[in-house]
C-alpha cells in the first residue's frame, strides 16, 4: 500500500541532488520509459561505492576488479575526504609531557593518557595510510570495453561512471531552458507532451530568451521547488513508482495548459527590459512541459540514492572473485591431464613400436611380402558460396521540433487571456492568441489576481 512517511526522506534527498553543482548521475530515458529495469537501476553504485564494497566485504579483487582499478593515474577523480592529518597536529598539540605536567601525583594518570594517545596516533597513522591508498586506487579507476557480458557478470552496466544507461554531470537548469541536452528521446518526450496538449512553439525563436534566463537565480529557485513537488511521492496505492505526484503537481486539466502559482505570477510581473511579460508565458509554457519529464529522471536517482541496493552487485564481485578462483584450479587440473595424457601416449607410442619389430621380424622370417598401402586420393575441398551478406537498415531516430507557431497573424483576444490569468490557468484556445499587444492588460491582471 502506499506509504507517505518516505516523502521527507525522498524531499530532502531531491533538494540535495539539485543544489549540486551539476547532478553526477541521472537514468537516461530508455530506463525511465521501462519500469522493468527500474530495479537494475537502482542497484547501480558509481565507482567510489564499489571500492567501498570490496574493502568494506573484504571481496579478493578478481581479474575484473584489477581492470577497473588499473588505469593510470586521474588528477580529477573522486577523492575521499581525508581529515586525518589535522587530527594528528591536534593530537600533538595536546600530547601531555613530564614538562607540563606539574604534579607528579597524576603521574599515573598521565601515563594512562598517553598511552591512550599514542594507540589512536597509530590508528590514525593506519587509517590515513589506508586513506591514501584507496584514493590511488580511486584516481586509477577506468571503464573498460566488452565487461558488459555474462563472463564479466555485466558489471559496466551496474557502474554509473561506466553504464550506457546513465547520463553523467547533468546541469537539471540548463536541460530545463535547453541550454544543455539530456538525450534525444527526452526531447521526444517533450515534444510529445506538446502535441498532445496542442502547443505550438518555436525554439529557434524563444532560445535567446532562454539563454538569458540562465543567470535568474529566482526563476531557478521557482523551478526547483517545482521539481521537489513533483517528485515527493512517486509511488502508487500499491507501492509501486507511477509518478503519481506528477498529477498532484499538475493542476492543469482539460484545456488548460499551465497553472499559475504565485511564484510563476512574480516570475511574470518582475520587470525585465529585454523580455516583455507574454515572452516570459510562453517560457513557462515551453519550460513546464520539460520540467515535468526531467521530473521522473531526477526522482529515479533520488529513490536509487535512498535505497542502497548493493546485493546485487556483491553478488556479481563475489561471483567474478569465485570464478578466477575457479580458473586457478581448472587450469591445474588441466595440467595434471595433460600430463597423464602425455605420460600415457609415450607408453602407448613404445607399445606401437615394439609391435611394429615384431611384425617386421616375423614378415623377414616367413618370405612374407606385403604391397604399399593403398594412398587415399586427397578429396577436393567442395567450394561453398559465399552468401552475400544482408545489409540490415540503420534505425536513424529523426528529432523533430515543434511546428509552426501563431504569433501577431490572429487578431489577438486581450479580454480571454487576461481572463485566464485572473483564474491562474492558461487555456490552450486563448493561448494562441496570445500577442505582446496584450502586455498591458496582462500586467494589470497580474496585478489584481
Amino acid at each position: 500500500m502506499k506509504q507517505h512517511g518516505g516523502e521527507d526522506v525522498l524531499s530532502n534527498i531531491i533538494k540535495a541532488i539539485l543544489e549540486m553543482k551539476s547532478i553526477l548521475f541521472l537514468p537516461n530515458s530508455d530506463i525511465v520509459a521501462d519500469k522493468s529495469r527500474y530495479s537494475d537501476y537502482f542497484s547501480s553504485i558509481d565507482s567510489k561505492t564499489l571500492l567501498y564494497l570490496i574493502k568494506e566485504n573484504d571481496i579478493p579483487e578478481s581479474k575484473t576488479v584489477k581492470l577497473l582499478f588499473g588505469g593510470p593515474e586521474n588528477p580529477n577523480a573522486p577523492q575521499i575526504p581525508d581529515a586525518s592529518s589535522q587530527i594528528l597536529e591536534n593530537i600533538n598539540t595536546i600530547k601531555p609531557t613530564l614538562e607540563n605536567t606539574s604534579d607528579y601525583t597524576y603521574y599515573k594518570q598521565f601515563l594512562e593518557l598517553n598511552t591512550q594517545l599514542q594507540q589512536l596516533y597509530s590508528q590514525i597513522q593506519k587509517l590515513k595510510s589506508n586513506m591514501e591508498m584507496y584514493n590511488r586506487q580511486l584516481s586509477q579507476f577506468q571503464c573498460i570495453r566488452g565487461l558488459d557480458n555474462l563472463e564479466h557478470g555485466f558489471i559496466s552496466n551496474f557502474i554509473l561512471d561506466c553504464s550506457k544507461y546513465s547520463i553523467k554531470n547533468v546541469n537539471w537548469f540548463r536541460v530545463i531552458l535547453k541550454i544543455d541536452k539530456l538525450d534525444d528521446e527526452y526531447e521526444i518526450a517533450v515534444n510529445s507532451m506538446y502535441n498532445e496538449r496542442g502547443i505550438n512553439l518555436k525554439y529557434e525563436l524563444l532560445k535567446p530568451f532562454l539563454d538569458r534566463l540562465e543567470t535568474n537565480t529566482k526563476l531557478k529557485s521557482t523551478f526547483e521547488d517545482r521539481l521537489i513537488g513533483c517528485g515527493k511521492d512517486p509511488f502508487s496505492f500499491w507501492g509501486n513508482i507511477d509518478f503519481s505526484s506528477l498529477n498532484d503537481c499538475d493542476k492543469c486539466h482539460d484545456d488548460c495548459i499551465v497553472y499559475l502559482n504565485k511564484n510563476y505570477k512574480a516570475f511574470l510581473m518582475e520587470p525585465d527590459p529585454n523580455i516583455d511579460v507574454t515572452t516570459k508565458l510562453k517560457i513557462l509554457v515551453y519550460c513546464e512541459y520539460r520540467l515535468f519529464q526531467l521530473s521522473k529522471h531526477i526522482t529515479l536517482e533520488a529513490i536509487r540514492l535512498q535505497k542502497q541496493r548493493y546485493t546485487k552487485v556483491l553478488n556479481i564481485l563475489k561471483n567474478l572473485s569465485k570464478k578466477d578462483e575457479n580458473r586457478v584450479f581448472m587450469k591445474q587440473k588441466i595440467n595434471e591431464r595433460q600430463k597423464q595424457d602425455s605420460d600415457k601416449m609415450k607408453e602407448l607410442e613404445k607399445k606401437q613400436q615394439k609391435l611394429s619389430e615384431n611384425i617386421k621380424e616375423l614378415v623377414n622370417k616367413r618370405g612374407f611380402s606385403g604391397g604399399n598401402p593403398l594412398q587415399q586420393q586427397p578429396q577436393q575441398p567442395q567450394q561453398q558460396q559465399q552468401q552475400p551478406q544482408q545489409e540490415h537498415p540503420v534505425e536513424k531516430k529523426i528529432l523533430n521540433e515543434s511546428g509552426n507557431f501563431v504569433y501577431e497573424d490572429l487578431v489577438p483576444d486581450c479580454d480571454a487571456i487576461t481572463s485566464d490569468i485572473l483564474n491562474g490557468k492558461i487555456k490552450r484556445h486563448n493561448f494562441l492568441y496570445l500577442s505582446p499587444h496584450c502586455n498591458t492588460e496582462i500586467m494589470n491582471a497580474l496585478t489584481n489576481s
